[in-house]
């Protein structure tokens, strides 16, 4: 089986990391440069989810007027003090779409998720269809 190679290059300046992509887009972390790196896994896991249900609702012809991820991260009291746990809940209002579609969305997008995959943590996602 093939794998991919990605690279995230990273410096560090005057208290300051400055990550870099393959691209040339950079993130800065440390000090008030950025987030913390666990903050930046977080914030992956609320990308790569949201984008993966978000394709999942249009593939099937819904239109979500909103779709927002909160995520939350429970890290183990001892060192290294790596998440444990975490929660994603998706906030939905998107017409016609029901919570039986939502359940296996659900499923779908925890599994789909490459980020989600990667973390040897409890996974839970869960949604709130929410009013418009």
């Amino acid at each position: 089986m093939a794998e991919l190679l990605q690279q995230i290059s990273g410096r560090m300046v005057d208290g300051v990391l400055t990550c870099r992509d393959a691209s040339g887009k950079e993130m800065k972390m440390g000090g008030d440069a950025g987030p913390r790196p666990m903050d930046v896994l977080l914030m992956a896991v609320a990308g790569c989810s949201t984008l993966t249900l978000s394709a999942l609702l249009q593939r099937d012809g819904f239109k979500p007027s909103r779709l927002e991820a909160v995520v939350e991260g429970v890290r183990a009291e001892e060192k290294p003090r790596k998440f444990v746990s975490v929660k994603v809940t998706f906030l939905v209002s998107c017409p016609g779409l029901t919570r039986e579609a939502m359940d296996k969305y659900m499923v779908i997008t925890e599994r789909a998720c490459p980020v989600m995959q990667s973390l040897s943590a409890e996974r839970k996602l869960e949604y709130r269809l929410v009013a418009e």
